[in-house]
């Protein structure tokens, strides 16, 4: 149960993901994030952690990101070995709102929330209805 004033930990899940993954050598997904990052986490003292950005993004949004002039300066910018694959789409362009399966899908985010349970961590998601992706069903509904 969540108390009345609870102190989150908020974490850029893609962001977080692939940084696991450098570090571990191997996929990481939110199913098998290592032990020794959950007690990490556990060792803060939050009350609940808030996966930002797990939903299905937009194909025809990571497209527009994907082409967009002025974006591509931006990432140059910030990343000077930029590829291809580092331009993931925005979590707020949401396609669908099932887990990406990038991320490890709908059973990798039920594993993760128990794992977070045995540490005494409560899950937070977001649901952001106004934040559609271009090609998201309910704008042809």
């Amino acid at each position: 149960m969540w108390p009345n004033f609870p102190v989150l930990y908020e974490i850029n899940t893609w962001v977080w993901l692939v940084e696991l993954s450098r570090q571990a050598g191997e996929k990481i997904t939110l199913a098998n994030v290592p032990d020794g990052e959950l007690d990490r986490l556990a060792s803060y003292g939050f009350d609940g952690v808030w996966l930002m950005g797990v939903w299905q993004r937009s194909p025809d949004g990571w497209q527009v990101a994907l082409e967009h002039p002025g974006l591509q300066g931006e990432y140059r910018k910030a990343l000077p070995d930029f590829a291809r694959q580092d331009v993931v789409g925005s979590p707020y362009s949401v396609f669908d709102y099932e887990v990406d399966a990038a991320l490890g899908g709908d059973e990798g985010l039920r594993v993760f929330r128990q794992r977070l349970q045995e540490r005494g961590i409560l899950l937070m998601l977001d649901f952001v209805p106004n934040h559609l992706a271009i090609d998201h069903r309910w704008r042809a509904e």
